[in-house]
């Protein structure tokens, strides 16, 4: 099956069983909200330093930072709710190409069941970026301090092979640990098997993925939180939530994609 069938399958799939957009949605509603909560509450900060700035309401002041960090800590379980949601999907699709019957529940109880993977790649996953970003920092160091461009281009290409190899290994680790309850070891020696055995489709399903959540993030930022920090209304905050939506709309294609190509390739 080539990426294409997998692609529009993947479509089908959404368009069949619609509540499959559940899971992506609450946790984009968790992240919308709180940063809905964040502007309201950085307004109100603002505002009382702004005209008490000698002598600020501190009661009304302590409560509105006690919100702000409080929401800010919050965020790191939204994080594991988000890893939570993202890891039903490889459930979802093979229920769905076992015999057509998705249960969101079970799926639940199967992505609880590979926490062990999917929280081992979430830790390798920033660790990674951690370390892409501060070798990109001191290439572009370098390439400054000595005036030399081909340096930054000899970055820019480890860059790329680096991630290139980086999506060869997990790829497939969520779909492996949750559909074949393997443990986290395994998941990540299968992943990188399969990626060997299908570099060209992995690229490819990786770029298409990258230029899809581009497009929706810089879609996001048509009527960002950036957007409505000066002033919440009641427009502002509809158009936000509209734009949250369609990206959790986008986003839960996103996370069908990976997991539908693994039950193909895994078949042969």
């Amino acid at each position: 099956m080539s990426v294409f069938h997998v692609l529009r399958d993947s479509f089908n799939l959404l368009l069949k069983k619609p509540k499959i957009f559940l899971p992506n949605l609450f946790a984009s509603s968790l992240y919308a909200f709180s940063e809905l909560v964040l502007v309201k509450v950085s307004i109100d900060i603002m505002s009382m330093v702004q005209y008490s700035p000698v002598y600020p309401p501190m009661e009304d002041l302590r409560s509105s930072l006690l919100v702000f960090l409080g929401v800010l800590l919050f965020f790191p379980v939204i994080g594991v709710i988000d890893l939570v949601t993202y890891s039903m999907y490889p459930a979802i699709v093979a229920d769905y190409n076992s015999g057509g019957v998705v249960s969101l529940r079970k799926a639940f109880r199967d992505a609880l069941s590979a926490w062990r993977v999917w929280l081992a790649l979430g830790v390798i996953f920033l660790f990674f970026a951690f370390f892409v970003f501060v070798l990109i920092g001191i290439f572009a160091v370098v390439a400054f301090v000595l005036n030399n461009l081909l340096i930054l281009f000899i970055g820019a290409v480890l860059f790329i092979i680096l991630v290139l190899l980086f999506m060869l290994v997990v790829f497939f680790v969520m779909p492996v640990g949750v559909i074949e309850k393997s443990g986290i070891v395994e998941s990540f020696r299968e992943s990188f098997s399969l990626g060997l055995k299908h570099p060209g489709e992995v690229v490819f399903l990786n770029v298409f993925i990258l230029v899809v959540v581009i497009a929706a993030f810089l879609a996001g930022n048509l009527m960002g939180v950036e957007r409505i920090s000066l002033e919440i209304t009641l427009l502002a905050v509809v158009l936000f939530l509209l734009v949250r939506f369609i990206q959790s709309i986008i986003y839960t294609y996103v996370c069908v994609v990976n997991p539908y190509f693994y039950v193909r390739v895994s078949r042969k």
